[in-house]
């Protein structure tokens, strides 16, 4: 029973210490990769960043644009980010995207006075 005891945590601190890696390895990383293992790791908070709209970074085949940018929290820390858009959006605009780590669940466009100082200020 001890052995049993012993095993079961043993393997309950490597799930947790990999948990815990990976939410380091993907901290500034906007890989598709990166995306899939945040979304799925239960220690990775979702969080609402803001990118100020720019030119696609590329287009695929069937015309759905990519953006990669550098996403500004609310406190103005800052950290890359990758996502896709349904159309193209308009230059110098305003996005919130809601995200879990890597990960954009959603964005909206919001007006300049929505954002903290810190956020803008960087966005400049």
């Amino acid at each position: 029973m001890k052995k049993i005891l012993i095993g079961l945590a043993t393997v309950a601190l490597l799930v947790v210490g990999g948990l815990f890696g990976a939410k380091v390895a993907t901290a500034h990383s906007c890989s598709d990769v990166a995306a899939v293992v945040d979304s799925l790791n239960p220690l990775v908070s979702t969080q609402t960043v803001y990118v100020k709209t720019t030119k696609p970074h590329h287009i695929d085949a069937d015309g759905t644009p990519r953006y990669q940018q550098t996403a500004t929290d609310a406190q103005g820390h800052r950290r890359p980010i990758a996502f896709m858009g349904m159309k193209r959006f308009k230059l110098d605009h305003y996005l919130a995207l809601k995200t879990k780590g890597a990960y954009v669940m959603s964005y909206h466009e919001v007006a300049a006075n929505a954002l903290s100082q810190a956020a803008l200020v960087k966005l400049q």
